[in-house]
C-alpha cells in the first residue's frame, strides 16, 4: 500500500545517490542531525551442510534496492506485503532479522505444525495450520472447521490475520470515494479504507461483524502466534475503530511502513487518539512504550521523524544488535532439514574512503539486516559503512574516490 501525498514529506535519513545498481551504493543523510556519507554493502552467502556460510558467486549477489519492492502489485482493495526493504534508508540504529520461507512437514501431510527461529535467549515462533473455514453451528456459536492437511505453507503476511472486510467495504464505501480512488489510482485509496486491518491489510480474516454474509465470505488465517491464538470470536472486532483489539498478525518477513505499529512513528493514527486500552505490541515490548504519544510529523515538517519508523523488520524482530558471527537455528523452515543451523560468517566490512586528497577516512560499519532464506540455503547481510562529512558530494566525485578495504573477521 502506498500512502497518498499529504502536502509534506518526512525527513528521510538516507537517499540513494545516482549510480548504476550494484551490491554497493553510496547514500547520504543526516542521522542525529549530523551530515553523513554512507556506503551500503550487500553480500549473499551460501549455507553449507554444516551451517557455515561462504560468499556466493559474483553473479548471485544482489543489488542495493531503493525503493522497497512488494510481492506483486494487486489491484485495490487488495494490497501486497513487502518483499525487499528499501536499502537506501541506511542510517539505522538497529539490526533487522528477517526470514523468508515456507513451513514444511517433510513428506507427511499434517494439519498443523510450528516454525521458529532462535538464538541465545531469543525465540520467535509461529503456529501453522491448514486451510479452515468459519462456520456457525446450530446453537449460534462460531467455530473453525478442521484444518486441511498440508505439506508446505508459505510464512507470508498474506496468510496471517488481517486483510479487509469485503462485506463491510461493499456496504459502506460511498460512490464519491470510489470516484476519487479511480481518479487517482497512484494513491491506492481503495486499499486504505477503515475496513482494512491497519496492522496487516494484506492478510485474511479481518471482520467487523459476524452476520451470515460476512461469515460465508471470511477466510481463516493459516498463521498465528501461540501466545496470541486465533479464535472464531476474535476475527470480528465489532467496529472499524476497534481494530487495535484484533489479533497481531504472525510473520517473519519485512514489514510495510504504512502498517501499524511502524506507521505510528509518523504520528498516532486518528483511530487511537485518546485511546487508553492495551496495545499488544507495546505490552510485549515490541515497540516504544511512548508510541501513541508520537506527534504527527505534519505538525512540524522541520522536526526529524522518529528513527524507529525506518526499521523495516517485523515487530519484535528489530534487534538492538546482532553478532555477525551468531549461530541461528530455524525449525521446520528448511525443505530438507527440520532443524537448520546457520553460523553467520563473522565477517565485517572494514573500508576507508579518500574523502580528501591523500586522506583516507575509516568508515564505521553497522549491520543493518540479516535475511535468512532457507528454501535456497542463503543468507543476505546488508551493512552501512558511514562517516560524518562537512559537505555534500556529487556522484562523479564519489566515483573518483579511492575506496580501500576488505571483509575481515570480527573480533
Amino acid at each position: 500500500m502506498n500512502l497518498p501525498p499529504t502536502g509534506g514529506r518526512p525527513q528521510i535519513p538516507g537517499a540513494l545517490l545516482p549510480r548504476p545498481p550494484q551490491p554497493e551504493a553510496f547514500v547520504a543523510g543526516s542521522p542525529g542531525g549530523v551530515r553523513h556519507l554512507g556506503l551500503v554493502v550487500k553480500r549473499v552467502y551460501r549455507v553449507g551442510p554444516d551451517g557455515s556460510c561462504e560468499v556466493a558467486d559474483p553473479g548471485d549477489q544482489e543489488r542495493v534496492v531503493g525503493p522497497m519492492r512488494l510481492y506483486g502489485n494487486p489491484k485495490p482493495p487488495y494490497t501486497a506485503p513487502v518483499a525487499m526493504d528499501d536499502d537506501t534508508k541506511a542510517f539505522r540504529a538497529a539490526t533487522h532479522l528477517v526470514v523468508q520461507g515456507r513451513a514444511h512437514t517433510y513428506g507427511t501431510p499434517q494439519v498443523e505444525t510450528s516454525v521458529s527461529i532462535a538464538f541465545r535467549d531469543y525465540l520467535r515462533e509461529i503456529a501453522v495450520r491448514g486451510d479452515r473455514t468459519l462456520e456457525r453451528i446450530s446453537d449460534g456459536r462460531l467455530r473453525f472447521s478442521s484444518p486441511e492437511p498440508f505439506e508446505t505453507m508459505p510464512i507470508d503476511y498474506r496468510r496471517a490475520y488481517g486483510g479487509f472486510d469485503a462485506v463491510a467495504l461493499e456496504r459502506n464505501v460511498s460512490p464519491e470515494f470510489e470516484e476519487r480512488a479511480a481518479a487517482r489510482p497512484e494513491w491506492q485509496l481503495g486499499a486504505q479504507t477503515p475496513f482494512h486491518y491497519l496492522r496487516n491489510p494484506a492478510g485474511v480474516g479481518f471482520l467487523i461483524d459476524t452476520d451470515d454474509e460476512s461469515i460465508a465470505r471470511a477466510e481463516v488465517p493459516n498463521l498465528e502466534f501461540p501466545t496470541d491464538p486465533l479464535t472464531p470470536e476474535r476475527l470480528a472486532v465489532g467496529a472499524p475503530e476497534r481494530w487495535v483489539t484484533g489479533p497481531v498478525p504472525a510473520g517473519f518477513d519485512w514489514f510495510h511502513p504504512a502498517w501499524f505499529p511502524r506507521l505510528a512513528y509518523l504520528g498516532c493514527p486518528v483511530s487511537l487518539r485518546g485511546y487508553e486500552g492495551p496495545v499488544a505490541e507495546i505490552d510485549w515490548g515490541w515497540c516504544a512504550s511512548d508510541l501513541l504519544q508520537t506527534r504527527p510529523f505534519l505538525e512540524d515538517l522541520d522536526a526529524p521523524v522518529r528513527p524507529e519508523y525506518f526499521q523495516g523488520a517485523s515487530p519484535g524482530m528489530v534487534l538492538p544488535s546482532l553478532d555477525p558471527g551468531e549461530t541461528l537455528t530455524l525449525r521446520n523452515l528448511h525443505p530438507e532439514h527440520p532443524l537448520w543451523t546457520v553460523r553467520l560468517p563473522g565477517l565485517v566490512p572494514r573500508f576507508a574512503l579518500e574523502l580528501a586528497p591523500l586522506q583516507m577516512t575509516l568508515l564505521v560499519p553497522h549491520l543493518n539486516a540479516v535475511v535468512l532464506r532457507p528454501e535456497s540455503s542463503e543468507v543476505l547481510m546488508t551493512w552501512c559503512l558511514s562517516a560524518p562529512v562537512d559537505r555534500a558530494y556529487r556522484s562523479e566525485q564519489l566515483n573518483d574516490m579511492r575506496l580501500e578495504g576488505a571483509f575481515e573477521r570480527s573480533s
